[in-house]
């Protein structure tokens, strides 16, 4: 039977890294698969301002104006941020998905942000030859992709496995112009 002690086992056997983070923007604990991908023991982690262990920087990524903070972007508005971001743990850099979830106490202030890591790097590089380009057979007539099993779908499919994306459409100026001229200003 699930009792509130299992918790601190449960958080050290989730797969996917865990950092949790005072409103100082220091770490405050971390699961193993934290300390497996930013490759370090866990009490050289904990106490780090989050920006020194993911960015190997000093000063804070929002502040170098290269990048959003996902943590400081969940404290700010108070709900979960999800955003693609570079980190540098260790040699070279990796692309991260990340998920910031504040944590409330009781009487609803914030306390803490949650941030899970995923590393979607390899979804962004081919997989046989990472140090060439990939080519992709594209329909020429109507821009559906041909995929590994030489099934032909359309492109937001083909990507949307690949990078777990969803799509939305619309119109860009220019084709607006040339199909559709009626809908000036729209």
């Amino acid at each position: 039977m699930y009792n509130k002690s299992e918790r601190i086992k449960l958080f050290d056997a989730l797969s996917r890294p865990i950092l949790v983070i005072d409103l100082n923007y220091r770490i405050v604990d971390a699961n193993p698969a934290a300390c497996t991908l930013l490759r370090r023991p866990y009490d050289r982690i904990i106490g780090q301002a989050c920006h020194q262990i993911s960015h190997r920087n000093k000063i804070p990524c929002w502040e170098t104006g290269a990048t959003y903070c996902p943590v400081k972007l969940s404290m700010e508005n108070g709900r979960a941020m999800r955003v693609v971001h570079k980190h540098q743990h260790d040699s070279p850099y990796k692309i991260e998905e990340i998920v910031a979830t504040p944590v409330f106490d009781t009487t609803g202030n914030l306390i803490y942000v949650i941030e899970e890591l995923r590393d979607i790097s390899q979804l962004l590089q081919p997989q046989d030859a990472p140090s060439s380009p990939q080519i992709i057979p594209v329909c020429a007539a109507c821009k559906k992709i041909r995929d590994d099993r030489g099934c032909w779908q359309p492109f937001e499919h083909y990507l949307g496995d690949r990078l777990q994306a969803r799509f939305s459409h619309s119109i860009c100026p220019e084709c607006q112009r040339a199909h559709y001229p009626e809908l000036k200003g729209a």
